[in-house]
């Protein structure tokens, strides 16, 4: 099922309908190759329709998020990032702490650990939820 048919189905469960400004962040949530702050994502719309406002975007984002149709998290400086899930493989993200480099990783490479809090405390890990701080590569090699 393609994006807009999985979104459509998600909105009509809810009793709600794909407007032209839901449809205007879908569209360009489709073209952003990886994930971007609402700010990028109305800057985007705006080009489509410049009455579509930053908190329309914000509202819609929030709803995306809440139907599982896209991903949010917060990088180190604080920004607020989103990303369309259907489009991504579920993935997690590896945050440097000292660069904010943000790295997506497969959730295979997780999935022992999510299997192991499953087993021990029936636990289930939402993985396209995850950002691991750490230090990336590059940094600690200059460290080192």
């Amino acid at each position: 099922m393609c994006c807009e048919a999985t979104m459509i189905q998600a909105l009509r469960e809810r009793g709600m309908r794909l407007t032209p400004q839901r449809e205007m962040v879908l569209h360009v949530l489709h073209e952003i190759p990886n994930d971007a702050t609402a700010e990028e994502i109305h800057a985007r719309v705006s080009r489509l329709s410049p009455a579509v406002d930053l908190s329309t975007v914000y509202r819609t984002l929030d709803l995306f998020t809440e139907l599982n149709l896209v991903s949010s998290f917060k990088q180190a400086d604080g920004d607020q990032r989103f990303e369309l899930l259907t489009i991504h493989a579920p993935h997690f993200h590896l945050l440097c702490q000292q660069c904010g480099e943000l790295s997506s990783v497969s959730i295979s490479e997780l999935q022992p650990l999510a299997s192991q809090l499953f087993q021990t405390h029936r636990f289930e890990l939402k993985m396209e939820h995850l950002i691991i701080p750490g230090i990336c590569a590059k940094c600690s090699s200059r460290t080192a």
